[in-house]
């Protein structure tokens, strides 16, 4: 038997490797979030560049770039987690000689607690950085040291299995060995091709995964839609507009939801349990306050129409659309937690990390509230589900939810 083992392998082959076996760990974790609703590495890495950006520079971002401004961001955020696989293999390689574990199951499982150890740190890192900033809990410590087994036990194996040795019958004299340049090259040639057939493998579900969490993002269109989505025995009439015979110009100016223009920082929609989310209003006020989800819906409430823009819609524009809202007055929960009087501006904090600040005033008017229903049904995650403040008369960036 000839026997041709791993000689002389440069770092270039070992990163490949890397990539492929990650491809396929990042596939399956892909898999877990869309189907278990398990953490992305990649999703919270671009959730905690939010956190921590400033909110006026967010709203530039978004104004100037649109849409790529927050693809970019996670599309950076794959880029890293692969290349990060990339230089687990060439670290792995290293660390294996100085460590007893040996052949195809050692490698696999050094390359599995490795992977797991790294990506388990820096996912905690990342979420608890996001829950610092946000005060929300988004992910389980348990649920996240489990979902992060699967994707490294797959990268181990799979890593593992390019280096594995390979065994053929000789066709030469046993006095006539291989070179080692012959070795090598043979070698890279194995590896390389492993590394691409489990390329063409994972690629493809990472495509299907990726569009899927986005397809799911977008306002998907009711099949009963119809033109006018509010009852007219449920509607509330603005001032002005109690006439009977004016119903049909209100009707051709409210924006169905699903119509409804939507930009935002998030490429996939932040889920929000509604059970364990709230509201906490703290700074400058004699009486902090943390109100649940159900709290606020039984204070007393009103409903308006508010119309809400994009400051970067252009004339004749679609980023322009109005809708029913029913909330409570912010100025009642203000009210509760009773401002000190040296208090000038509302900071909005939100779920995903966003912030912006508006002045105290404006908190106060009458047409300001905080939004749990739009045009007579919840909020949807897409626009803000559980809560979100209406502010007319401001851009839509300024408008905060979660």
């Amino acid at each position: 038997m000839c026997v041709i083992e791993k000689s002389g392998t440069n770092s270039t082959i070992l990163f490949v490797e890397g990539l492929a076996a990650g491809a396929v760990a990042i596939a399956i974790s892909l898999i877990i979030r869309s189907y278990a609703g398990g953490p992305f590495i990649p999703e919270l890495a671009s959730q905690t560049l939010f956190a921590l950006t400033p909110g006026q520079f967010e709203s530039q971002a978004v104004g100037t770039f649109g849409p790529l401004a927050k693809y970019s961001a996670f599309t950076g955020a794959i880029i890293i987690n692969f290349t990060l696989y990339g230089l687990f293999a060439i670290f792995i390689d290293k660390l294996r000689k100085r460590l007893p574990w040996k052949g195809f199951v050692g490698k696999a499982v050094l390359s599995s607690l490795v992977a797991y150890i790294v990506l388990l740190i820096a996912a905690i890192s990342l979420i608890t950085v996001t829950e610092v900033r946000t005060h929300t809990q988004s992910v389980s410590t348990i649920y996240l040291f489990i979902s992060l087994i699967a994707p490294q036990i797959a990268f181990g194996f799979t890593l593992s299995s390019f280096s594995e040795r390979i065994s053929r019958p000789s066709k030469k004299p046993a006095m006539e060995k291989p070179s080692d340049a012959t070795t090598n090259i043979d070698y890279k040639k194995r590896a390389l091709l492993r590394a691409a057939v489990s390329s063409v493998v994972a690629l493809p579900i990472l495509y299907l995964g990726l569009n899927r969490l986005f397809l799911k993002s977008e306002v998907q269109i009711p099949s009963s839609a119809s033109p006018s989505l509010l009852p007219p025995q449920s509607r509330s009439k603005p001032s002005g507009f109690e006439d009977p015979r004016l119903v049909p110009l209100l009707d051709s100016e409210v924006t169905p939801t699903y119509l409804f223009y939507r930009i935002d920082i998030n490429p996939i929609v932040p889920e929000v349990d509604a059970t364990s989310w709230t509201l906490t209003v703290k700074g400058l006020v004699n009486n902090p306050l943390t109100i649940t989800y159900e709290q606020i819906k039984a204070m007393p409430s009103l409903e308006e129409y508010a119309t809400l823009q994009c400051v970067s819609n252009k004339i004749g524009g679609d980023l322009i659309s109005t809708a029913l809202w029913k909330g409570v007055r912010l100025r009642d929960v203000l009210a509760r937690a009773q401002p000190k009087p040296g208090a000038k501006y509302i900071a909005f904090r939100c779920y995903d990390g966003y912030d912006v600040g508006i002045p105290l005033g404006r908190g106060l008017l009458d047409g300001t509230i905080l939004a749990y229903d739009m045009n007579l049904a919840p909020l949807t995650s897409e626009h803000g589900y559980p809560v979100r403040a209406i502010v007319p008369g401001l851009y839509g960036m300024m408008i905060q939810s979660g």
